[in-house]
């Protein structure tokens, strides 16, 4: 539609250029309300799929929205499953290291004691030598005593006999060569049962001294096999504190593979809930990232709406606002204006007229001949405010621009189309400018 417009644009520039909207054709308003009806009527439907495609897109939004609060719920579950995993890990491994202690104790306490079993071997063995040595001594020294006592006896009496048969030979002598002598005899017969007592009561506290020593042999073979059974009962009892520290070893040697066993499920469970975490943590950077784009377009797009919008409204109040573009002088000087030109210039001379020159302070002196007298293609305008130049630029392009008023819209867009219009022309059906200005008149009056 805007091409044709155009084109339809370049082929009447060169006709004439028709001053009111009466002397415009029925057929061509007809026409421009039909094409302005259509363009109305495929923006309605464009701004339908468009309201429809945004319904889709916010169900969409809030569909991902749940899904990443679920996600969301799911990773703080799993964060806090993680936290619950990692307490009874530290748990497990203060465990560890408590069962590692006890181990390492154990040990301690199992070579202590192989020690000691190992000394009191030692030192059983040394006092099975001693006694079996003490009994070979006093065997032996017993033995020693009895050859020596018998060879003694059997040596004494030996002797006695022989001196009892001397004796006897000399006295059966003497007998028969001196009667006399008999109680000499019996002298030497108490001397001799005197001495044979004698010897008595020496080998008998001989016997009693052997019997002594044999006791107190015998008291300490007792005391050493009592030692000895000592020995045997602590190295029993060691033996079985080993066998029993053995046993707690091997049992904490299978806590402490078991708990490493569990250590290693949890620590690999921990590491794909980490994995997850971070799918989640991309997924959810992705997803407001594209949600951040969108948004940001979407504020761009109704942020530029806006802006044209209000230049639109803007335009529209001061087209309102402003006197249309008539013939005739009167309307102009009754509204405040003076009667339009075509040329900028001489807005801005008529402004320039409008300034004076006032001194700071008076003097005399010559007259300088003043700027307002010379032509103003010779001299530029002095003491134009800059502010008052662009708003002249604008309302000069304001005039220039073809008005159409709020009613004479609102008659376009009716059914019935009046026959005369207050003031746009020809060209200003034709101008893309009016156009798209409707276009955004429309838009803005549906969207509110």
């Amino acid at each position: 539609m805007m091409k044709q417009i155009k084109h339809n644009l370049k082929k009447k520039k060169k006709k004439k250029v028709p001053q009111t909207i009466s002397d415009l054709s029925p057929e061509l308003l007809q026409k421009a309300r039909a094409g302005l009806q259509m363009e109305n009527k495929a923006y309605r439907e464009q701004l339908d799929r468009l309201q429809q495609e945004i319904e889709k897109l916010r169900e969409a939004s809030q569909i991902k929205e749940e899904r990443l609060n679920k996600v969301l719920q799911k990773s703080d579950e799993i964060e806090m499953e993680c936290d619950k995993l990692m307490s009874q890990q530290e748990m497990l491994e203060e465990n560890i290291e408590g069962l590692t202690r006890e181990k390492k104790m154990l040990e301690r306490e199992r070579e202590e004691t192989g020690k000691q079993l190992q000394t009191a071997k030692q030192q059983a063995e040394e006092l099975k030598k001693r006694m079996e040595q003490t009994q070979r001594e006093t065997e032996h020294r017993v033995h020693l005593v009895r050859a020596e006592e018998a060879k003694k006896a059997s040596d004494f009496v030996m002797e006695a006999q022989k001196q009892i048969q001397a004796f006897k030979r000399n006295q059966t002598r003497k007998d028969s060569t001196n009667p006399s002598n008999t109680n000499a005899v019996g002298k030497l017969r108490d001397k001799y049962v005197q001495d044979m007592k004698a010897q008595q009561r020496s080998a008998q506290l001989q016997e009693l001294k052997m019997k002594e020593f044999e006791e107190e042999m015998i008291e300490q073979i007792n005391t050493i096999r009592f030692e000895y059974m000592k020995l045997k009962t602590a190295y029993e009892n060691k033996s079985e504190d080993y066998e029993r520290v053995q046993e707690q070893i091997t049992q904490k040697d299978d806590e402490i593979r078991g708990l490493n066993i569990e250590l290693m499920r949890k620590d690999e469970k921990i590491k794909q809930q980490n994995n997850d975490l971070q799918e989640f943590g991309k997924m959810k950077k992705e997803t407001d990232k594209i949600h951040s784009e969108r948004y940001q377009k979407a504020q761009n797009s109704i942020h530029k709406l806006k802006l044209q919008l209000k230049k639109l409204q803007r335009k529209d109040s001061e087209s309102s606002a402003k006197p249309t573009l008539a013939s005739n002088s009167s309307n102009w000087q009754q509204l405040g204006y003076p009667e339009p030109k075509s040329d900028v210039t001489s807005l801005i001379e008529m402004k320039r007229k409008q300034t004076v020159v006032v001194p700071l302070r008076g003097g005399g002196g010559k007259n300088k001949p003043s700027p307002r007298d010379e032509p103003p293609s010779t001299h530029a305008p002095k003491f134009i405010n800059k502010q008052d130049v662009t708003k002249a630029n604008i309302n000069a392009f304001d005039l220039k621009r073809p008005i159409i008023s709020n009613g004479a819209q609102a008659e376009i867009f009716s059914d019935n189309i009046p026959n005369t219009l207050s003031s746009p022309t020809q060209e200003s059906l034709e101008d893309p400018r009016f156009v798209f200005f409707v276009y955004l008149h429309c838009l803005f009056f549906f969207l509110t």
